[in-house]
């Protein structure tokens, strides 16, 4: 049915346009209806792991079933435009960033062009690519993505092959985690984050009642959960050949938490975790460079040149004071702190804005976060919920990496700070991922956003 066929029924039937219905009028409806929803809150439906099943289907319903054979149903409104809170709060984090890469360069911008405007350039590319990319997955469509899922799978998991080639491939510190292509370096691991979430939400917008629903059987679940156990050993396998171990952790920690909100048993959970913190054991024991590390968190004295860079952090936070040094007057990026730009950004942040200037980032990561579980929780359909818990478990994973590194809580992985440190695979992935939020935001259940 056309706007103008749908507009001219409710014409007839006395009705009003459903945009012209104000939020508080429908409750008022329902509830003198005695129909008034009981849909149980944020942290709970997490907790429920998506048991009050909703439609499978990408329809332009009105309406969208909380439960199961309960009859109880939630009126939706299209909703004028996107989340603008999370979208001013991804904008700050990315001007925040452009700032302090562009400051936390000088050093090595001086260094290689003799002139402070080499990281003016290079991150005014990496805004671009961003904003190309948020805006381009915006107008695609998280229903595009869920048709082209296996395809986006498929060309994630052939890039990360492409390291390996040579003339392609990009080897640098004994990793080989780039490529070239047509002079612009991409790192492989970062499309196959975003990939890896679209793929599992996919499959298991697919998979979902038969985790969900005790009558399936066991051995349905058991098929089901074991495919998406070959996909962890893949890739594992590919990212580990790089090395690239932190990316490995990760994807997986994101597929692992993506299927337990589909109704993975939390006893299973357990089995995977444990499972992949045995498997630590020899990745990191037979590797030189992961077990230095890993000493020298324990005592940083005992392998100096493997502790130097979260020395160096420590003492960029300690000198920063409550209100720092002030933009531009760091001395640690002045080839004390090695990556001043990308891993050990926040540092630098600590040391020129101060203790203000980091529970700055903290806040606006965790306004970030908190905006994308109340998009997942209350979203139009499941893949989509799924694809936005993925995104926003993405990044705060890479966020308490990257602040467990930084501050000496966990061994030197090579995580980037989301949205601030510099970098444009980073960057244009994670403004896509944005891209994709905002558009699932805009078509959530209207009187929860």
């Amino acid at each position: 049915m056309s706007d103008r066929e749908r507009s001219q029924m409710n014409r007839e039937q006395g009705r009003r346009p459903a945009e012209q219905i104000s939020v508080d009028e429908v409750r008022r409806s329902a509830k003198a209806r005695g129909e008034e929803s009981q849909e149980p809150s944020i942290l709970k439906r997490l907790l429920l792991q998506w048991t009050l099943i909703r439609k499978p289907d990408f329809g332009d319903d009105e309406e969208v079933a909380w439960g199961k054979n309960k009859g109880q149903k939630l009126r939706l409104l299209d909703r004028p435009h996107m989340d603008f809170g999370l979208l001013i709060c991804v904008l700050l984090l990315i001007a925040l960033g452009s700032i302090m890469v562009i400051s936390s360069g000088e050093s090595i911008s001086l260094w290689e062009s003799s002139s402070i405007f080499l990281f003016v350039k290079k991150q005014a590319k990496a805004l671009i690519m961003g904003l190309v990319a948020g805006v381009g997955c915006y107008l695609f469509g998280y229903k595009r993505a869920y048709k082209f899922a296996t395809p986006i799978m498929i060309l994630a998991l052939l890039s990360c092959l492409l390291v390996f080639v040579p003339g392609i491939g990009i080897t640098r510190n004994g990793a080989s985690r780039w490529i070239a292509l047509a002079g612009i370096e991409i790192q492989p691991s970062e499309i196959l984050k975003f990939a890896t979430i679209i793929f599992v939400s996919a499959n298991l917008h697919k998979d979902t009642e038969i985790f969900c629903d005790p009558n399936s059987t066991k051995n349905k679940r058991t098929s089901v959960f074991l495919s998406y156990l070959v996909l962890i050993f893949m890739i594992a396998g590919i990212l580990l050949i790089q090395p690239h171990a932190s990316a490995t952790i990760i994807i997986l920690g994101c597929i692992i938490g993506i299927l337990f909100i589909a109704g993975l048993k939390m006893k299973t959970v357990l089995v995977i975790v444990g499972g992949g913190l045995l498997t630590l054991i020899p990745v990191i024991t037979l590797s030189t460079y992961r077990l230095k590390r890993v000493l020298a968190l324990l005592d940083p004295n005992a392998v100096a040149e493997s502790s130097h860079q979260s020395t160096q952090a420590l003492y960029a936070f300690g000198s920063g004071g409550f209100l720092g040094k002030g933009l531009g007057n760091s001395i640690q990026k002045f080839s004390y702190l090695p990556e001043p730009t990308n891993d050990f950004i926040l540092p630098i942040i600590g040391e020129e804005l101060g203790f203000i200037g980091v529970m700055l980032v903290f806040v606006l990561f965790g306004y970030l976060i908190v905006r994308g579980v109340t998009i997942s929780a209350y979203s139009k359909d499941n893949f989509s919920g799924f694809m936005a818990f993925g995104i926003t478990l993405l990044i705060g994973l890479q966020f308490l990496f990257n602040v467990g590194v930084v501050t000496s809580l966990i061994p030197n992985t090579g995580i980037t700070l989301p949205f601030i440190s510099y970098g444009g695979s980073s960057m244009a992935i994670m403004c896509g991922m944005m891209g994709f939020l905002l558009r699932i935001s805009k078509d959530a259940l209207y009187d929860k956003l």
